[in-house]
């Protein structure tokens, strides 16, 4: 038989588990700190991204200052096309003139 009393053999068990254990601890410990370090990595990330729509929507205009914008932008495109219009009828108006008096002089002879 083994000279190896009892005692000494619960005893080297417990050391064989107590070292997987410390060793499964360890491992555990080294995925949980690489796992907070991603963790840390991604949030700061998230906060650089935040920060940068914050900086950005300082350059948007807002709605109540973009409204009366448009509205004034409107206003002067249907003052440009009235205007357009009203030169269209004086070009006409001046031709339909010209041709009369071109008329009136080449059937009225001096």
């Amino acid at each position: 038989m083994n000279d190896v009393s009892l005692r000494d053999y619960i005893i080297s068990l417990l050391d064989e588990r107590e070292k997987a254990h410390t060793a499964q601890w360890a491992a555990s410990q080294k995925a949980l700190d690489a796992a907070s370090a991603a963790l840390g990595a991604r949030l700061e990330r998230m906060n650089e991204f935040r920060e940068q729509i914050r900086e950005e929507r300082v350059t948007y205009v807002r709605r109540d200052q973009f409204d009366p914008l448009v509205e004034t932008i409107r206003e002067i495109e249907d003052w440009r096309s009235n205007m357009k219009g009203r030169l269209w009828a004086l070009g006409v108006g001046l031709a339909i003139l010209t041709t009369v008096i071109d008329l009136a002089f080449r059937l009225y002879p001096k």
